[in-house]
């Protein structure tokens, strides 16, 4: 069994005031340095959740500048479209009208030729008539004669 000396009683009043040692100067700056840290890491965890919601909204701003930039792109696009149908379509009107222009002045131009050969073509019937005539008038009425005024008369119209 256990006695009750003095020595005992000296343990344990030791082992009383080494516990009260230990915890003035040893578990008390403990327990502040570990709830500085603790504060340390809740205010670090704080600002990191503050950062991550801040990165969020401004992802969320990106996105929705993305969007008007791309409505934006979409609508450019659209209107350049537009302008090049319109563009298309005035500079295929004006070759159209350029073309008829140019058919027009092709076929005046043409029955002006035509008419101008007809006239030129005219007057050599009529100076060939008239040549033949006067060979006919002049000359003597002889099957020789005519087939010689003929054969001159298909030679110049050869020619011609």
């Amino acid at each position: 069994m256990l006695k009750l000396d003095i020595n005992l009683v000296f343990t344990v009043i030791n082992v009383l005031l080494l516990f009260v040692v230990v915890r003035v100067f040893l578990l008390k700056p403990i327990r502040k340095i570990i709830a500085a840290r603790q504060e340390e890491a809740d205010a670090a965890l704080a600002q990191a959740n503050e950062e991550k919601e801040d990165a969020r909204r401004q992802k969320e701003q990106v996105e929705e500048q993305m969007k008007g930039i791309e409505a934006e792109r979409l609508k450019l696009l659209a209107e350049t479209r537009a302008k090049a149908g319109q563009e298309y379509d005035r500079v295929l009107s004006d070759a159209k009208k350029e073309a008829g222009e140019i058919i027009t002045h092709a076929r005046k131009n043409a029955e002006e030729e035509r008419e101008r050969i007809l006239v030129a073509a005219k007057e050599d019937v009529a100076e060939l008539v008239a040549a033949a005539t006067t060979k006919l008038v002049t000359g003597s009425d002889s099957p020789e004669n005519d087939r010689e005024l003929y054969d001159t008369f298909l030679k110049k119209a050869a020619k011609e």
